[in-house]
């Protein structure tokens, strides 16, 4: 049996967390040419001056197991490279987060971390996968109507509060 936690870079997943509950979040940056249907990394900002850096790592088994894991980085907003030539931004309506739930994938013993689910003061929500593509990630957004594709089916997943 195998427990793979969501990876957090510079910091840990109770600092993340905390950063996470009761923040507003006023807008997101991806990739040009990208869609939150499949991004490679995915930039979600707060009025605290607070990013945070969503994308994903390819976690083995062994053999041909292998399945995503969510991978998060919080920075002050002026330490994270905003260049408008590679990333495009787009303004949301303060999503002020009441609850964060971590979404875990059990197959065959095997347990990973592969994305969180951010629920509003109005009950909307904001679910952030590990995507199809390696090292990429897939949004679910009350703001959005992009294309929802999560690496693994939220059938096959359950929601905690780790």
């Amino acid at each position: 049996m195998n427990f793979v936690k969501i990876q957090t870079i510079d910091t840990s997943w109770v600092d993340i967390k905390e950063t996470l509950l009761n923040s507003t979040f006023t807008g997101y940056e991806i990739p040009k040419n990208q869609t939150l249907e499949c991004a490679w990394d995915f930039r979600l900002y707060s009025s605290k001056e607070i990013g945070l850096v969503f994308c994903s790592e390819v976690t083995s088994f062994g053999g041909w197991e292998e399945i995503g894991v969510l991978k998060i980085s919080a920075k002050e907003v002026k330490n994270i490279d905003r260049n408008p030539e590679i990333y495009t931004f787009q303004e949301i309506e303060n999503f002020i987060v009441s609850d964060v739930l971590v979404l875990e994938s059990i197959d065959g013993g095997n347990t990973v971390e592969c994305g969180i689910k951010l629920i509003n003061t109005n009950k909307e929500q904001l679910l952030i996968t590990t995507s199809p593509a390696p090292g990429a990630v897939s949004i679910d957004a009350c703001f959005s109507n992009d294309k929802f594709n999560p690496e693994v089916s939220l059938e096959f997943c359950n929601f905690t509060n780790n």
